[in-house]
């Protein structure tokens, strides 16, 4: 539709939010909230923003791949303009990879881990985070959805089709034979 815009979190020095329109021209770029505004903030080169999505009440919403230096290393933390909402990873290793907002305003996170040692088994998982059933800190608790098995995969993108399907994307994760994986997730 020509009224659409793209949002996309940029993992620039320092970090963005810009929107595009559908040919891919810049419109503008949207402060990125704070701390997550600061690389200095970051624990690790390649671990910057990697999510944004419109939520209907808090606005643009981010979140960075692993925990800023302020927060605790078993949260990932989703940030909005003054507000700030922490959950428990999946793993201790996790990544939040990818955002998307459900009918009901709760979050769709994808997270992806490596189970063990192998660097080929990496496991992607969907959880759901209720916003408003967090604590006074912004602690919530996330709900398991789905969980793939462990399988080389690179996931990295999730965007909700509808109220109970979500569509998951690979990338190649650098390895030139390896190809894009899509798996649509069914919801319960």
């Amino acid at each position: 539709r020509g009224d659409s815009q793209l949002v996309v979190a940029l993992e620039e020095k320092p970090p963005q939010i810009a929107r595009f329109d559908p040919s891919g021209a810049l419109l503008d770029r949207l402060a990125v909230p704070p701390p997550a505004h600061d690389l200095a903030n970051y624990r690790k080169k390649g671990r910057g923003l990697e999510s944004v999505v419109m939520h209907p009440e808090h606005g643009v919403m981010t979140a960075p791949e692993a925990p800023l230096l302020s927060r605790p290393a078993g949260q990932h933390t989703v940030y909005a303009q003054g507000r700030a909402w922490a959950f428990p990873r999946y793993d201790s290793d996790s990544r939040l990879k990818g955002l998307d907002v459900l009918p009901d305003g709760k979050l769709l996170v994808l997270e992806r881990s490596r189970p063990g040692p192998a660097k080929d088994a990496q496991v992607a998982t969907l959880r759901r985070v209720d916003l408003t059933s967090c604590d006074t800190q912004g602690a919530c608790q996330a709900t398991l959805l789905a969980a793939l098995p462990a399988g080389p995969e690179n996931f990295e993108g999730l965007t909700l089709l509808d109220a109970r399907h979500a569509l998951i994307a690979s990338d190649n994760g650098g390895v030139a034979e390896q190809g894009t994986t899509l798996a649509l997730i069914v919801l319960p």
